[in-house]
């Protein structure tokens, strides 16, 4: 069963600029992303729309001079 997330749109979403840019590369280390924004509150869309997806997504978002940096910890249910 495929689920598609979608995140409640804030009004508005403040941005945290770092000074430590992160490794891309597949690992989200708190020292690297301490000071991101943490975006959790998801909602599906399909099987039932509005409705909260049974497993936890977190969205990790920052900026530097040169770039914006997103990250995402997606969990699974392994039943």
């Amino acid at each position: 069963m495929v689920f598609i997330l979608l995140f409640i749109f804030y009004s508005e979403i403040v941005l945290k600029k770092t000074h430590i840019s992160p490794q891309i590369d597949g690992h989200i280390f708190p020292e690297e992303w301490y000071d991101a924004n943490v975006i959790s509150e998801f909602i599906e869309f399909s099987p039932e729309e509005g409705a909260k997806p049974p497993v936890n997504t977190n969205l990790y978002i920052m900026y530097d001079e040169e770039n914006i940096y997103f990250a995402f910890k997606c969990y699974d249910n392994r039943n």
